[in-house]
Protein backbone atom coordinates (compact mmCIF):
# COMPACT_ATOMS: atom_id res chain seq x y z
CA UNK A 1 0.00 0.00 0.00
CA UNK A 2 1.34 3.33 -1.06
CA UNK A 3 2.27 6.27 1.60
CA UNK A 4 -0.89 8.59 1.81
CA UNK A 5 -1.17 11.00 -1.02
CA UNK A 6 1.12 9.12 -3.20
CA UNK A 7 -1.35 6.89 -5.11
CA UNK A 8 -5.05 7.80 -5.90
CA UNK A 9 -8.00 5.68 -4.47
CA UNK A 10 -10.99 5.25 -5.97
CA UNK A 11 -14.26 5.79 -4.36
CA UNK A 12 -18.09 4.61 -5.05
CA UNK A 13 -21.77 5.95 -4.91
CA UNK A 14 -23.02 5.36 -1.79
CA UNK A 15 -25.41 2.83 -3.58
CA UNK A 16 -22.48 0.69 -3.92
CA UNK A 17 -21.42 -0.05 -0.85
CA UNK A 18 -22.83 -2.94 1.14
CA UNK A 19 -25.82 -1.65 3.93
CA UNK A 20 -25.75 -2.94 7.68
CA UNK A 21 -28.71 -5.30 6.63
CA UNK A 22 -26.55 -7.44 4.03
CA UNK A 23 -23.69 -7.06 6.24
CA UNK A 24 -25.58 -9.39 8.75
CA UNK A 25 -26.52 -11.90 5.88
CA UNK A 26 -22.94 -12.15 5.33
CA UNK A 27 -21.99 -12.72 8.92
CA UNK A 28 -24.93 -14.55 9.64
CA UNK A 29 -24.08 -17.48 6.95
CA UNK A 30 -20.03 -17.28 7.63
CA UNK A 31 -20.81 -17.96 10.94
CA UNK A 32 -22.66 -20.58 10.40
CA UNK A 33 -20.32 -22.49 7.69
CA UNK A 34 -17.79 -22.09 9.95
CA UNK A 35 -19.92 -23.45 12.48
CA UNK A 36 -20.71 -26.07 10.62
CA UNK A 37 -17.53 -26.81 9.48
CA UNK A 38 -15.21 -27.03 12.78
CA UNK A 39 -17.97 -28.01 14.94
CA UNK A 40 -17.94 -32.05 13.22
CA UNK A 41 -14.39 -31.95 12.89
CA UNK A 42 -14.07 -31.21 16.21
CA UNK A 43 -15.82 -33.84 17.56
CA UNK A 44 -13.95 -36.51 15.01
CA UNK A 45 -10.83 -35.34 16.26
CA UNK A 46 -11.66 -34.24 20.18
CA UNK A 47 -11.39 -37.70 20.79
CA UNK A 48 -7.21 -38.35 20.31
CA UNK A 49 -6.21 -34.63 20.08
CA UNK A 50 -5.60 -32.21 23.01
CA UNK A 51 -7.30 -28.97 23.34
CA UNK A 52 -5.52 -26.87 22.94
CA UNK A 53 -4.60 -28.27 19.30
CA UNK A 54 -8.12 -28.44 18.91
CA UNK A 55 -8.52 -24.68 19.28
CA UNK A 56 -5.95 -23.94 16.87
CA UNK A 57 -7.31 -26.32 14.81
CA UNK A 58 -10.89 -24.58 14.82
CA UNK A 59 -8.36 -21.23 14.42
CA UNK A 60 -6.96 -22.41 11.18
CA UNK A 61 -10.04 -23.58 9.52
CA UNK A 62 -11.66 -20.67 10.20
CA UNK A 63 -8.55 -18.37 8.90
CA UNK A 64 -8.97 -20.73 5.85
CA UNK A 65 -12.33 -20.00 4.72
CA UNK A 66 -12.48 -16.41 5.91
CA UNK A 67 -9.33 -15.24 5.68
CA UNK A 68 -7.75 -17.25 2.48
CA UNK A 69 -10.42 -18.40 0.77
CA UNK A 70 -11.94 -14.74 1.26
CA UNK A 71 -8.82 -13.27 -0.15
CA UNK A 72 -9.14 -15.88 -3.40
CA UNK A 73 -12.85 -15.60 -4.54
CA UNK A 74 -15.67 -14.94 -2.15
CA UNK A 75 -16.87 -16.72 0.71
CA UNK A 76 -20.65 -17.97 0.87
CA UNK A 77 -22.17 -15.56 2.68
CA UNK A 78 -20.78 -12.70 0.09
CA UNK A 79 -21.98 -14.94 -2.72
CA UNK A 80 -25.39 -14.69 -1.36
CA UNK A 81 -25.38 -11.12 -0.29
CA UNK A 82 -23.86 -10.31 -3.55
CA UNK A 83 -20.62 -8.59 -2.06
CA UNK A 84 -16.86 -8.50 -2.57
CA UNK A 85 -14.12 -6.73 -0.89
CA UNK A 86 -11.66 -4.38 -2.28
CA UNK A 87 -8.86 -2.54 -1.16
CA UNK A 88 -8.84 1.80 -1.58
CA UNK A 89 -7.14 0.99 -4.45
CA UNK A 90 -10.14 -1.37 -6.15
CA UNK A 91 -8.16 -4.90 -5.99
CA UNK A 92 -8.67 -7.50 -4.21
CA UNK A 93 -7.35 -8.03 -0.88
CA UNK A 94 -4.29 -9.92 -0.12
CA UNK A 95 -4.45 -12.66 2.40
CA UNK A 96 -2.33 -10.77 5.00
CA UNK A 97 -5.35 -8.35 4.83
CA UNK A 98 -8.09 -10.94 5.77
CA UNK A 99 -6.29 -11.79 8.25
CA UNK A 100 -5.74 -8.65 9.86
CA UNK A 101 -8.98 -7.93 9.18
CA UNK A 102 -10.57 -11.54 10.93
CA UNK A 103 -7.97 -10.89 13.26
CA UNK A 104 -9.76 -7.74 14.12
CA UNK A 105 -12.56 -9.65 15.09
CA UNK A 106 -10.87 -12.48 16.67
CA UNK A 107 -7.80 -10.20 18.92
CA UNK A 108 -9.57 -7.04 19.46
CA UNK A 109 -9.92 -4.12 19.87
CA UNK A 110 -12.93 -4.29 18.15
CA UNK A 111 -15.88 -6.82 19.13
CA UNK A 112 -18.34 -7.85 16.26
CA UNK A 113 -21.48 -5.73 17.71
CA UNK A 114 -19.40 -2.65 17.98
CA UNK A 115 -18.06 -3.02 14.60
CA UNK A 116 -21.23 -3.66 12.63
CA UNK A 117 -23.33 -0.98 14.69
CA UNK A 118 -20.33 1.46 13.81
CA UNK A 119 -21.86 0.71 9.61
CA UNK A 120 -24.88 2.60 10.83
CA UNK A 121 -23.25 5.91 11.09
CA UNK A 122 -20.68 5.67 8.33
CA UNK A 123 -21.38 7.30 5.28
CA UNK A 124 -19.23 4.88 3.27
CA UNK A 125 -20.97 2.07 5.32
CA UNK A 126 -17.53 0.88 6.52
CA UNK A 127 -17.23 -0.90 9.93
CA UNK A 128 -14.00 -0.24 11.97
CA UNK A 129 -12.12 -3.25 10.44
CA UNK A 130 -12.63 -1.91 7.13
CA UNK A 131 -11.52 1.36 8.80
CA UNK A 132 -8.59 -0.32 9.83
CA UNK A 133 -7.50 -2.32 6.86
CA UNK A 134 -8.04 -0.83 4.39
CA UNK A 135 -11.08 -2.22 2.72
CA UNK A 136 -14.40 -1.65 0.82
CA UNK A 137 -17.65 -4.02 1.23
CA UNK A 138 -19.23 -3.02 -1.83
CA UNK A 139 -21.66 -4.77 -4.42
CA UNK A 140 -20.51 -7.63 -6.88
CA UNK A 141 -21.47 -4.89 -9.72
CA UNK A 142 -19.79 -1.68 -8.30
CA UNK A 143 -17.83 0.00 -10.41
CA UNK A 144 -15.13 2.66 -9.15
CA UNK A 145 -17.14 6.03 -9.68
CA UNK A 146 -13.67 8.19 -9.89
CA UNK A 147 -10.08 8.92 -8.65
CA UNK A 148 -9.71 10.41 -5.52
CA UNK A 149 -6.62 11.06 -3.18
CA UNK A 150 -5.92 8.82 0.06
CA UNK A 151 -5.79 10.98 3.13
CA UNK A 152 -4.36 9.74 6.60
CA UNK A 153 -7.01 10.37 9.31
CA UNK A 154 -7.12 9.19 13.28
CA UNK A 155 -9.71 7.79 15.24
CA UNK A 156 -9.93 7.77 18.99
CA UNK A 157 -11.78 4.34 19.87
CA UNK A 158 -11.12 3.33 23.34
CA UNK A 159 -8.09 5.38 24.46
CA UNK A 160 -6.54 3.98 21.17
CA UNK A 161 -5.52 6.35 18.94
CA UNK A 162 -5.60 4.16 15.14
CA UNK A 163 -4.19 5.73 11.81
CA UNK A 164 -6.86 4.63 9.02
CA UNK A 165 -6.61 6.01 5.13
CA UNK A 166 -9.62 6.86 3.51
CA UNK A 167 -10.46 8.23 -0.54
CA UNK A 168 -11.84 11.60 -0.51
CA UNK A 169 -14.56 11.74 -3.36
CA UNK A 170 -15.21 15.08 -4.54
CA UNK A 171 -18.03 17.23 -2.97
CA UNK A 172 -20.96 18.23 -4.48
CA UNK A 173 -21.14 21.70 -5.32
Amino acid sequence: MPPPGEAPGVWYRRRDYVGFYRRLLIVGVDSLVVFMVCVPCGSLAALEILPGVLTLMWFMLAWGYLGVLGAHSATLGYLIANARIVTLYGERPSVWRMSFRLALWCFGPFNPHIDLAWVLGDPQWRSLRDKMAGTYVISREARPAGLGPTRLYYLLFLGFHLPYLEVSAPQPR
